[in-house]
């Protein structure tokens, strides 16, 4: 799933999305940063995460090896070497948390929901 622009807005890796793309990730909360920067308190340049050329959470799917393949019952897991496979990126949600301080996901602690 590399891409050399953002789907989206276009923008090419390195770069800042473009305000209110719904791709570009939240720092604070990990999720999509449309839901957090608003108007009367937008998310400062120096905080907001410039797009990698990879979906938000796809880098940790990869090094973790989660993969999924949509089926005829629905998305299932995978091997990383099937053909119609991809990175499992609802499962980072899952099992990872968020660390706003280092702008990424970590794995859950033991224990945590």
């Amino acid at each position: 799933m590399n891409r050399e622009s953002c789907p989206v807005c276009g923008v090419l890796p390195g770069e800042w999305h473009a305000r209110g793309c719904d791709i570009e990730q939240c720092p604070f909360c990990g999720g999509q940063a449309v839901h957090c920067d608003t108007d009367d308190d937008p998310i400062p340049l120096d905080d907001r995460l410039r797009w990698t050329g990879l979906w938000p959470g796809e880098a940790e799917a990869i090094k973790h090896r989660w993969y999924c393949k949509q089926t005829p019952k629905g998305w299932r897991a995978c091997r990383p070497d099937d053909p119609d496979g991809v990175p499992d990126l609802n499962r980072v949600r899952r099992q990872m948390a968020w660390e706003r301080d280092a702008k990424r996901y970590v794995q859950k602690r033991s224990g945590v929901t």
